[in-house]
């Protein structure tokens, strides 16, 4: 009855894995934290991705498009507790062509900035199985389909990543989130843990004041 109560008042909306915080929490969330020193990205996205952990077991990483937005920056990272696991730095970075987590990003791109980025980026091939430059494109429209990507071997054999792009206050992609781990692994559960990486975006983008669709229509033009 009080979930109800909740929705009904816009507080909470009800989602196909449960609730979700409504336009009305993040309402008073402005108001509240108005006159506050607003918290760090980091921050504000921890909660989420160590639930992401807690849900996948497997190691979940926040990715930001760099300031020359031609690569993708750990800005953190929970590392799998497992024996066999995908352990990466915080800091550490990837090119936006080989990696879910770039790729999820360049789908969401201004759409002169995202050809630019694919006419004068050399697709250097860092495995066998890194993505080339004519497999861009399609890869990128079931991006903008599915809201998230599953990549693997392109940056390391033997490893995989589900990765979604996450949005700000005015829509503008900006960073993305992903789960990452061995790949006949990570096959195994692909369906279950993208249907969670894409949940987890759309959180983290709620979060960010980011309240259209999810992911949103494209193109759009201009950059945040």
């Amino acid at each position: 009855r009080l979930l109800r109560s909740l929705e009904t008042a816009g507080f909470l909306t009800q989602e196909r894995r449960g609730y979700a915080i409504g336009p009305e929490s993040q309402r008073l969330a402005r108001l509240i934290g108005a006159g506050a020193r607003p918290l760090p990205f980091t921050q504000v996205a921890r909660p989420v991705l160590e639930r992401l952990a807690a849900e996948t077991d497997e190691t979940v990483i926040l990715g930001l498009l760099s300031e020359r937005r031609q690569e993708i920056v750990y800005a953190d990272v929970i590392v799998a507790d497992s024996p066999l696991q995908y352990a990466v730095p915080a800091g550490d970075h990837r090119p936006l062509y080989s990696s879910a987590t770039g790729k999820s990003v360049l789908a969401f791109m201004p759409e002169d900035e995202q050809q630019r980025y694919i006419a004068e980026t050399p697709f250097e091939p860092i495995t066998p199985f890194t993505t080339r430059h004519d497999q861009i494109g399609p890869l990128l429209e079931g991006v903008r389909r599915n809201g998230v990507i599953h990549d693997k071997d392109g940056h390391f054999v033997g490893a995989g990543a589900i990765a979604s792009p996450i949005f700000n206050a005015s829509g503008n992609v900006f960073a993305a989130i992903v789960v990452a781990g061995p790949s006949d692994r990570l096959d195994r559960i692909a369906r279950q843990v993208a249907d969670l990486v894409r949940e987890a975006g759309k959180s983290i983008s709620r979060l960010m004041e980011y309240d259209g669709p999810y992911p949103p229509p494209w193109p759009k033009p201009g950059r945040a």
